[in-house]
């Protein structure tokens, strides 16, 4: 993060998405953006733990914050992804979500759950990786 705060917004714009931002690293991310005054758009599976942190950054940094209940192991996540953001003049995205935290082992889990974090950790990743990178560089 740049030391001259003022000046994040004008470099990164008014707006940051962080996906997998409802709690933990998420939230921290989330909560060191808005302290720079910029607005969030978070994102994650579950609406209530969302509308919590999007309360507490509202009143605590005085930021616009929108939530988005997604779960990004579906196929059409980073395409709704996109569109929920597209009029707003975003500049950082935070991709936060992932993983798989069973701890079990691998023929232990059936292969549906290995799909969806397959869809989630790369074909999800690189679809939004491409479209909010051509939006970045369109917007220089």
């Amino acid at each position: 993060m740049p030391t001259d705060d003022s000046r994040f917004t004008d470099d990164y714009g008014d707006w940051a998405l962080v996906a997998g931002g409802s709690d933990g690293l998420g939230a921290a991310f989330a909560h060191e953006i808005a302290m720079l005054g910029v607005n969030l758009v978070l994102v994650a599976r579950r609406q209530g733990p969302l509308d919590m942190l999007a309360a507490d950054l509202r009143d605590r940094y005085g930021v616009e914050v929108r939530t988005l209940s997604l779960d990004l192991g579906e196929a059409d996540s980073a395409q709704r992804l996109d569109a929920e953001t597209r009029n707003l003049k975003l500049g950082l995205v935070v991709f936060n979500a992932g993983s798989e935290a069973s701890g079990a082992l691998f023929h232990e889990t059936e292969y549906a759950n290995w799909q969806a974090l397959i869809q989630r950790n790369i074909l999800f990743l690189t679809e939004a990786l491409h479209r909010f990178g051509a939006r970045f560089r369109a917007n220089r």
